[in-house]
């Protein structure tokens, strides 16, 4: 199931610059992602074949970052 990256709004309406902003804060911090789907907001992981439990952790807590940072408002 894909989910773009978006306004919270009744609509959802997807942020594509949000997804570029994003793209490039986690290539800045080490980790490869591209943004993809008709909008061009949804975010596509594609880790190494060797990609530990440590990998999978660095991901997310600089993904969760990089979020925050990015929809403060």
């Amino acid at each position: 199931l894909a989910k773009d990256l978006g306004e919270p709004d009744a609509a959802q309406t997807p942020d594509p610059g949000l997804a570029a902003r994003v793209v490039n804060a986690m290539r800045d911090a080490g980790i490869l992602i591209s943004a993809s789907g008709p909008a061009a907001a949804t975010l596509k992981i594609r880790p190494p074949l060797p990609f530990s439990e440590r990998n999978a952790d660095f991901l997310l807590e600089t993904l969760d970052g990089v979020l925050a940072h990015e929809t403060r408002g």
